[in-house]
């Protein structure tokens, strides 16, 4: 008998599972998982040390090789509309020196390589510089590139090391006997009147730091801040906290264990649609039960949390924060050290990345910054290390849906389902019904799928985890996810293929979703039959029956997976800032959404150079603050661009109206000539305009 004979390959596997010993710990896999997956390894082993295999078992033992990833962009360009459309580099805003040997934009970008230099004729300094290339080379300037001064202070926060616990003590005395180290707070040290709800998205009260007698709900919670007069002497001070607890408890960490508890904020109450929907369910021709689940997801951005506060002569405050909400973070600065709004400048240049992250989470770093540059009259640096970013700040928020889906002629009928969502410690980035994330949930629950009768029950789980925010379409994602789960599992109940469930399953013209929209443009039908025939679905199909039918263990898929995103601009509040100069009539915008990689600064200038017929690389995009661009609300969900757009066009309409008369006093000025000859008039070459976000409505 070989050695490779079936049963004697089945005993040494079987030998393998009875004698190698699988620990359970916390942050392994199950140990059902770590079993098969030793004995798919050795398996895979003795398969490759055969020397002749079955053509159908041969997958098995090569190892898999995935080829690269390939992809690409296809879209028309108009260029009636130049430079709206054109494909440029990102540009940079303001920085306080332009380097020579750097390439610039021109508008001979649209007919040349990129990478020319700027040859204007007017004769003026470079103003527009590409982003892209200072990036990728590491020149782009972040908050914790701009020069210290010599008062600077260093922050680092204590943070608690345990979960669901009262704190009892902080002991600083070795804090504060350590080299450097300047002054500390604590919880106590906080102005009695300030409300950790000011400037919130609920009524949560979520505490800067946790004060002495107080719940620590999740480890990694901030209990104090070290000042220190360099980031390495802070950091080593803040470890020497002696930090002790009372009353601790297991901590609840996941949905289950909420569930199990009963810990939770709120029910955000029943989302419905339809008839009623046990009826409904007792009309469908099965009904299938189900769940699906997904953990959460860290934001990974380069650019971790970070603030820079200058104490200002008037006793005001200029920071420089890492932040998609500038008006959020003033709000909280003012609140934390009593100081009329007007005296707190905020100001961000760009960020290097954030996906929902830094929308209201820089509040952590904003007012503890804020607070101790205001109460020391020094400039205060408060820049977290990535492990500090990662226990402090919360990440996507888990979900479980529970579901009954009931199917009626082939289709959906009605849906039944339960959505748990695990929040976090506090509900802040979490108030379903009123807050962010869940009404997004709720709403792509029944994504691209025929849904009359829905109902959606949603709970938010308080845990002993860090507050969960917005992630890259919070809300939208997970619910997305989950809806595919759905269809996919009721396929597999109904013995059909699932591509053909989903065909059968998409929007179609003037169908309403379950929140009363009208689809009056619909073209997913139309879209869906161009995809697949794009494709040669059918031949796809074939040559996957054949692989699989020719290969034992190794499988392959094909999925087909539509996709919606609801992109709303209603409730978006951003202003548009612009200025010509008489002396050269180069043109400056300084807008109210912040760049972090989407590019909406050069969106801007091809917008305005296009609305104003004016070269665009006399254009020049200043950073975003506070002043300027007052009340404005935070960049994300996908609209930012969009929304400023039209702020855009709004106040370059405006300056068309005053220059209109200039164009046409002489037979094809110039640029130059018109804003020349509208100064000389003492027509005034500055507007500014907020978008009407109650009007904006939805796409």
């Amino acid at each position: 008998m070989s050695v490779y004979d079936e049963s004697n390959i089945q005993y040494v596997i079987a030998q393998v599972v009875k004698e190698v010993p699988f620990v359970s710990t916390p942050v392994s896999s199950s140990l059902e998982y770590r079993s098969l997956l030793a004995q798919s390894l050795l398996y895979k082993c003795i398969l490759a040390c055969a020397p002749t295999l079955a053509p159908t078992l041969a997958s098995a033992a090569t190892p898999y090789s995935r080829p690269a990833s390939t992809a690409q962009i296809l879209y028309d360009e108009d260029d009636t509309l130049a430079p709206v459309g054109k494909a440029l580099p990102k540009v940079r805003r303001l920085e306080a020196r332009l380097p020579d040997s750097l390439w610039r934009l021109s508008s001979d970008c649209f007919h040349a390589s990129p990478r020319v230099p700027v040859v204007l004729s007017c004769s003026l300094p470079i103003l527009t510089q590409a982003t892209a290339y200072l990036q990728a080379s590491g020149e782009a300037k972040y908050v914790d590139d701009i020069a210290a001064t010599p008062d600077t202070l260093y922050a680092a926060f204590i943070l608690a090391d345990v979960a669901n616990a009262t704190l009892n003590s902080v002991d600083i005395s070795a804090v504060k006997a350590a080299p450097g180290v300047e002054e500390v707070f604590l919880g106590a040290d906080l102005p009695q009147n300030y409300t950790t709800t000011e400037g919130a998205l609920s009524a949560d009260p979520e505490p800067l730091f946790v004060a002495v007698g107080e719940k620590v709900w999740y480890h990694g919670q901030a209990v104090g801040m070290v000042l220190a007069s360099t980031q390495r002497l802070a950091n080593e001070a803040a470890s020497l906290a002696v930090v002790t607890y009372s009353d601790q408890a297991p901590p609840l960490l996941t949905i289950e264990d909420a569930i199990k508890a009963g810990s939770y904020f709120h029910d955000a109450g029943p989302l419905q649609a339809g008839e009623d929907i046990d009826a409904a369910l007792k009309e469908c021709d099965q009904v299938i039960t189900g769940s699906a689940s997904a953990g959460s997801q860290y934001h990974f951005h380069m650019e971790k949390q970070a603030c820079i506060s200058i104490p200002q002569e008037d006793g005001g405050l200029h920071l420089w924060c890492s932040t998609q909400y500038l008006d959020n973070m003033r709000q909280r600065v003012a609140a934390i050290t009593n100081l009329p709004a007007n005296k707190v400048k905020v100001e961000t240049k760009r960020l290097g990345g954030s996906y929902g992250g830094k929308i209201t989470r820089s509040w952590f770093t904003a007012a503890a910054t804020g607070f101790a540059a205001s109460k020391l009259n020094r400039t205060v640096r408060t820049i977290l290390d990535i492990k500090t970013n990662m226990r402090m700040i919360g990440k996507r928020h888990p979900f479980r849906g529970d579901f009954q889906a009931g199917v009626k002629d082939g289709k959906l009928h009605a849906i039944k389902a339960t959505w748990y969502m695990n929040t976090g410690a506090y509900v802040y980035d979490s108030a379903m019904g009123q807050g962010l994330t869940c009404a997004d949930a709720a709403y792509y629950c029944p994504n691209w799928y025929i849904d009359p009768k829905v109902r959606l029950l949603r709970l938010t789980c308080r845990t002993n985890t860090q507050s969960n925010t917005a992630t890259r379409a919070p809300g939208c994602m997970p619910a997305i996810y989950w809806m595919e789960c759905v269809v996919e599992q009721v396929a597999d109940a109904l013995k059909v293929d699932p591509i053909t469930f989903r065909k059968n399953n998409i929007y179609q013209p003037n169908e309403v979703t379950p929140l009363g929209m009208k689809l009056a443009y619909c073209s997913l039908p139309t879209l869906w039959d161009n995809f697949v025939e794009e494709i040669s679905l059918s031949k796809l199909q074939a040559n996957v029956l054949a692989f699989n039918k020719a290969n034992r263990w190794r499988k392959r898929g094909l999925a087909v997976n539509p996709n919606k995103y609801g992109l709303g601009w209603n409730g978006y509040q951003l202003s548009m800032f612009l200025s010509i100069s008489h002396i050269d009539g180069t043109i400056t915008i300084k807008h109210g959404g912040v760049e972090m990689g989407q590019g909406s600064d050069i969106k801007m200038m091809q917008v305005v150079a296009y609305q104003l017929n004016a070269p665009i690389d006399m254009i020049r995009v200043e950073s975003n603050d506070t002043v300027v661009n007052a009340n404005c609300t935070p960049t994300g969900g996908s609209a930012t661009s969009d929304v400023l757009s039209m702020a855009a066009m709004a106040a370059c309409q405006d300056l068309n109206t005053r220059l209109s008369p200039f164009w046409q006093a002489k037979s094809n000025p110039s640029w130059t000539d018109v804003v020349s000859a509208a100064y000389d008039a003492g027509v005034d070459l500055m507007t500014r305009v907020c978008n009407d976000f109650a009007t904006c409505g939805w796409d």
